[in-house]
């Protein structure tokens, strides 16, 4: 997307929390988060199970 002209506020980064976001701004001045969180976004290792 950068080679596309696509200016980001934050470039792909590993957060606290397990996922890699990038954040943009599109026209209109809405923010826009990019994420990828794999198996940590349903599964992550701080889920407390049923029978805790």
């Amino acid at each position: 997307l950068t080679e596309k002209g696509i200016v980001f506020e934050q470039q792909p980064t590993e957060q606290r929390y397990l996922w890699k976001e990038a954040i943009l701004t599109d026209p209109s001045g809405n923010k826009i988060k990019l994420y990828w969180a794999g198996e940590n976004r349903l599964n992550p290792p701080w889920k407390v199970g049923k029978n805790s």
